[in-house]
């Protein structure tokens, strides 16, 4: 049951990082492989801080696979079995990133709560 309920917040928390620049409303990804392909503009981490188009993110069971440039996956790479995410009109990939900063809706807590 862990195992289950870890893939689905692994698969909620992917299409919301690939949503998250839209504004559109994020959809829900069950993969019963464990694995997502999330598709968009991928800013990678790397030392020339590479940003790119049409980039591709394979994660299986919570861990990044491969990032690559276009359609076509590296030679040994499966994605057969990955579920694709739908990618948001401007969808930004920031692989391995997790957002540690937000602001809540103001209406949420009672004024004066501390």
């Amino acid at each position: 049951m862990k195992m289950k309920q870890r893939r689905a917040a692994f698969s909620f928390a992917a299409v919301l990082a690939v949503m998250a620049t839209t504004g559109e409303q994020p959809v829900v990804v069950a993969s019963s492989s464990g694995a997502i392909l999330l598709e968009g503009t991928v800013v990678t981490m790397n030392a020339a801080r590479e940003v790119i188009p049409s980039g591709r993110v394979l994660v299986r069971d919570g861990r990044i696979v491969a990032v690559w440039r276009g359609s076509a996956p590296p030679q040994g790479v499966d994605v057969t079995d990955a579920e694709r995410a739908p990618p948001g009109q401007h969808a930004y990939i920031y692989p391995g990133l997790i957002n540690l900063h937000d602001h809540p809706f103001y209406g949420v807590l009672p004024p004066g709560n501390k």
